[in-house]
């Protein structure tokens, strides 16, 4: 009866000291990416309202829808998106938010009326929602369980930063190129979160 070969020695197991892989760093970033994405579109349009109501004409009902939109879409996004991860899984969830969240930048980059506009707030909206839950769920089922810490403390790090820096980020841009920019960035950067992530 033949016998197996017995391995010299086991692989060694990675433990808390060890080095993260070059795997983990890019979708670590990748998820801070998209969790300082989906903190900071709440308020680096709202500092551009005064901006965009100057060349679009905006009415007070729609600066504020302006301003609400984005957190309206965010709302109604949560549960379902929820929903459709455990079936699917997390992984494209987060991407499929991420494509939705640029396709509304890209709407809003784009813009020349309100209503569009307006639209592609909700849009960003919903895929901001897809991403909050997804980017931060995540965490558990991408990395091995003495890495989550790691993980989950640089992207707590990001949503801190997302909430801290939109405003003077969003004040800046517009200041020195006009508020279609803030939209063409976020999408850009939507794009780099999703490459990131897709690994």
């Amino acid at each position: 009866m033949a016998i197996a070969p017995v391995p010299l020695s086991k692989p060694a197991e990675p433990n808390a000291g060890d080095p993260p892989a070059r795997r983990d760093r890019i979708v670590v970033t990748g998820l801070m990416a998209v969790c300082f994405l989906f903190n900071i579109e709440g308020t680096i349009v709202a500092v551009a309202i005064p901006r965009i109501s100057d060349e679009l004409g905006l009415s007070s009902v729609e600066s504020a829808l302006l301003a609400s939109l984005y957190y309206i879409g965010m709302t109604l996004a949560l549960a379902p998106v929820s929903v459709l991860a455990s079936r699917y899984c997390v992984k494209r969830m987060l991407l499929a938010s991420l494509a939705v969240f640029t396709a509304g930048a890209v709407v809003g980059w784009l813009a020349e009326s309100v209503p569009v506009l307006l639209a592609a707030r909700v849009l960003q909206g919903i895929g901001g929602g897809g991403m909050a839950g997804m980017a931060y769920g995540s965490v558990g089922v991408w990395f091995e369980p003495k890495r989550v810490g790691w993980a989950y403390g640089l992207v707590n790090s990001s949503i801190g930063a997302g909430m801290l820096l939109g405003a003077p980020l969003g004040g800046t841009i517009v200041a020195l190129s006009g508020w279609p920019t803030l939209f063409s960035i976020t999408a850009f950067a939507a794009l780099a979160g999703m490459a990131a992530c897709a690994i």
